[in-house]
């Protein structure tokens, strides 16, 4: 059994000895330390330059673009935590699935929604993530394997077709009238929650 107690989170700093054994966690570490009080120091992440992407810059990137303070000196990531992340922004993934996996969990908790620039790759290493993912509660369109959009939508039990009119009106601002996106968003509204493949 696993069991979980929540409390509030505060920076840290994160000797160098420790990257060896969790070098490949930093990004997602990264992410809770955006939702710390107080700075975080990750020190000696050389060898997440050399992953699938330039990890460390693409970590701080990341948190950047979704209103985390973050810098790198050296080799090491200082994340500013506030408690909370902004979101809103769109993360390049330089298609690593880690910093995709970790954005996306970002935008679980950020003021706004977290997007990032393709998925596809997350299978490379957790094949199951969409389905976990969707257990959180992220209501999610994607568009030839590619998730489009990320946003919360708390819907009443009973979407009338109103309700159904104006969401396909938002999301053809946002997407510019995709041609299987009404007959998506219809199946996605009916089904209550989940992702929907168009």
């Amino acid at each position: 059994d696993i069991r979980v107690r929540a409390g509030a989170l505060k920076g840290v700093e994160v000797p160098a000895a420790r990257a060896p054994s969790m070098i490949d966690e930093y990004p997602v570490l990264a992410v809770a330390a955006s939702f710390a009080e107080g700075m975080t120091v990750m020190r000696g992440l050389k060898e997440l330059r050399v992953k699938e992407s330039d990890r460390l810059a693409a970590t701080a990137d990341m948190l950047r673009a979704n209103g985390v303070a973050a810098e790198i000196a050296g080799d090491d990531l200082i994340v500013h935590g506030k408690g909370r992340a902004l979101g809103g922004g769109l993360v390049a993934t330089h298609m690593d699935h880690r910093i995709a996996m970790s954005a996306l969990v970002m935008g679980l908790a950020s003021d706004r929604p977290v997007r990032v620039d393709g998925t596809a790759f997350i299978a490379t290493s957790f094949p199951g993530f969409v389905d976990h993912y969707l257990r959180a509660g992220q209501w999610q369109l994607v568009v030839n394997g590619d998730f489009i959009d990320f946003w919360n939508v708390d819907l009443p039990d009973h979407v009338g077709e109103v309700g159904e009119r104006l969401a396909v009106r938002r999301l053809h601002a946002v997407f510019d009238a995709h041609p299987r996106v009404e007959d998506a968003l219809a199946r996605l509204l009916r089904a209550g929650n989940g992702v929907v493949f168009v």
